[in-house]
């Protein structure tokens, strides 16, 4: 993932690579980042300590971001447990370390009939938002659309979206990736776009104006040595009234050909929002629920609206762990649309 970055960041130019040349000096203050984290988590079971709160709930609520990011690896391609190793740039202390840290200081703190106030969190989350920002578009599925911006575009099967807000990435199979982003507007060719403004200081090949369900649009590919090999880049621009919006697909070299028919239609998948079709996007929610006697981990994922990964989702959100199961009457976080 990070090849895949820096090669991005020398597609997209600007504030990207210039921060990526300053990594040096910024791995001097990461030390630093980890250490105001783990204060922050010093404190954070204090407060709940003094407050006569359960100190364990900072672990779990720990416990819990860190199963979230394993779900994300997974998402990614990537093993669970790469969430868990340090790396020297990171600005926060690896996951377990922190989990592990707020349980030792909760075992030492002392608080008799510790409030968990249960019933009032899930009446406070009830109804609140989840997941994208509704300015910020939706993944639904596999098509990622922007009410606001008025535009959609769909992943084939096997490919994984995260929603930013700086940008659209997305994760297939083989190490394919993606980033989708929108440029300044631009009113010269599509083809000009690409060589003089987006990728000028790449050696492009293939360079040709291409119409997608109407739009200019224009594509490009290059090559690039990583230290994991060669990776081929595909660059595709589009153009909405003045609006630039792009994708760079990345897929190792010798995987190229076997991705690209996958590659051509997420290009070709782009689109124009109708007003009637964006009116009707809603946001996704939390819902509290009650099990029913014979309700089960696996049936009740299943009504999650994603497309993936249903279980491992449904485990995150409440709290499970892999082998916990539910008991009746029990309260459990839910997703739907508004």
């Amino acid at each position: 993932l990070a090849n895949v970055g820096v090669i991005a960041a020398a597609v997209l130019g600007g504030r990207a690579g210039a921060e990526l040349g300053q990594v040096g000096a910024v791995s001097l203050l990461q030390s630093h980042s980890r250490d105001n984290e783990y204060e922050s988590d010093q404190l954070g079971v204090r407060y709940l300590s003094q407050a006569g709160y359960d100190p364990r709930a900072m672990a779990g609520f720990l416990s819990t971001l860190r199963a979230s990011s394993r779900l994300d690896a997974k998402r990614r391609g990537q093993s669970p447990d790469s969430v868990d190793r340090f790396n020297y740039l990171a600005t926060h202390p690896a996951p377990i370390a922190r989990v592990q840290r707020a349980t030792n200081l909760a075992r030492k703190a002392n608080v008799k009939k510790p409030i968990t106030a249960r019933k009032r969190y899930l009446s406070k989350v009830n109804g609140m938002l989840y997941g994208d920002d509704p300015d910020q578009g939706f993944v639904r599925g596999q098509e990622f659309l922007h009410p606001k911006l008025r535009f959609a575009f769909r992943v084939p099967q096997g490919f994984s979206v995260f929603n930013t807000p700086q940008a659209v990435h997305g994760f297939g199979p083989s190490g394919t990736r993606f980033i989708f982003d929108g440029g300044k507007p631009y009113l010269g060719s599509m083809t000009s776009y690409i060589r003089r403004v987006w990728a000028k200081k790449l050696r492009l090949r293939d360079l040709e104006p291409i119409t997608v369900r109407g739009l200019q649009a224009a594509t490009a590919t290059t090559r690039a040595r990583t230290s994991g090999g060669n990776v081929d880049l595909r660059l595709v621009a589009y153009r909405i009234e003045k609006d630039i919006y792009r994708f760079t697909f990345v897929t190792p070299t010798e995987r190229t050909a076997a991705i690209s028919t996958d590659l051509r239609r997420v290009t070709y998948s782009f689109r124009r929002l109708g007003a009637r079709e964006a009116g009707r996007l809603k946001p996704l929610v939390l819902g509290v629920a009650t099990v029913r006697r014979g309700d089960t981990v696996s049936g009740l994922s299943q009504r999650l609206p994603f497309p993936d990964f249903k279980e491992e989702r449904f485990r995150v959100l409440n709290g499970l762990g892999p082998k916990d199961s539910l008991r009746a009457g029990q309260k459990i976080k839910t997703v739907t649309l508004r």
